[in-house]
């Protein structure tokens, strides 16, 4: 418990050449009728007022006011308010200054929303930054039950597999689906995360869709899935994972992956000669992983679906659109489980 007391800061008074700078800050683009507004409002409600120098006082925290130079005390005197009493000069400005505010705020509410909003945002830019999060944290969410609600429906097409690389049992109570692409540096970046994820959740199945979405720029894209898909046919699900992780541990990325890499993984992986056969076979696959991906609304890759095998709903089915921590996953795994 902090038992310090608080000390409050002082003001403190500009000199000419910055007052220059805070008469905008303070009152906007027209500060000048503003300046001249707190003169005329001072004839008005100071009655012993009759001209002076004026301050401009900055407060510690931000903003200000403007007070008569001197510390002589003045009668503040208003009709409207019943009110009557002497004032010292600060309090006199305090007054004057929060009344032209006040104005000011009727005047905008009625004739320039944009001007006082963006004069706002202007002298409050930890607000705006804020409300931007704000705003953002609410997309993401959206866009999360957006995202969801295709999973569910598209539940029935995500357990069909048929071609598709898989690997962990075939009871498992919890699918992990991502779609990707061996150009994609994002996926490459999540391919780790997913080798540390599978290797802490051996009861998970995890499901590999090619989407090549990279294909018309990079055609290894396309290579690396055909050999890749290949693999998974002939040599199996652990076979395919070297090779699957082979590629990506290459470092090729974003047109940088050759078929020297492809090939030299393939080898590695203990896969033979590639066929015109394999080729159309896993043309098939990606044609529906594409399709699928599209139904899901996803926009790129990696895209990675966790859901339960059966009996999925908004609560227990996550879809992370992009790169994430191991402990995300992990959260979406249990999520899951629990349905």
């Amino acid at each position: 418990m902090n038992t310090q007391p608080h000390v409050l800061q002082p003001a403190s008074v500009l000199a000419d050449f910055v007052s220059l700078r805070f008469l905008p800050s303070l009152f906007g683009h027209d500060y000048a009728q503003a300046e001249n507004n707190v003169y005329l409002y001072a004839s008005r409600y100071l009655a012993n007022y009759d001209g002076t120098v004026w301050d401009f006082v900055q407060l510690p925290g931000g903003g200000g006011y403007m007070k008569p130079e001197g510390e002589e005390r003045y009668m503040y005197s208003s009709p409207y308010q019943w009110t009557e009493l002497e004032i010292s000069a600060d309090a006199a400005g305090i007054i004057i200054t929060a009344l032209v505010l006040n104005h000011r705020s009727w005047l905008y509410d009625r004739h320039d929303d944009e001007e006082l909003s963006a004069h706002f945002c202007q002298r409050h830019p930890d607000v705006l930054i804020e409300v931007s999060k704000k705003l953002q944290a609410r997309q993401q969410a959206m866009q999360q039950q957006t995202y969801v609600q295709s999973a569910l429906k598209t539940h029935r097409l995500l357990m069909q597999l048929d071609g598709v690389p898989v690997k962990g049992p075939t009871d498992s109570k919890v699918i992990v689906t991502e779609f990707f692409d061996y150009e994609c540096i994002a996926c490459s970046m999540m391919a780790p995360v997913m080798e540390k994820v599978m290797a802490a959740n051996a009861g998970v199945r995890f499901v590999f869709r090619d989407w090549t979405i990279f294909a018309a720029r990079y055609p290894e894209s396309s290579q690396a899935s055909h050999r890749g898909l290949g693999v998974y046919r002939k040599q199996g699900a652990d076979a395919y994972m070297v090779f699957h992780n082979g590629i990506y541990r290459t470092g090729h990325n974003e047109g940088k992956l050759t078929a020297e890499d492809i090939e030299q993984v393939a080898t590695a992986a203990g896969a033979g000669a590639a066929s015109d056969e394999d080729k159309a076979m896993s043309d098939h696959v990606t044609e529906n992983n594409a399709a699928l991906a599209e139904m899901l609304g996803l926009r790129g890759t990696p895209g990675i679906i966790v859901m339960p095998a059966e009996n999925a709903t908004a609560d227990n089915t996550t879809v992370i659109p992009g790169v994430v921590s191991e402990q995300v996953m992990q959260q979406a795994i249990a999520r899951a489980e629990k349905g």
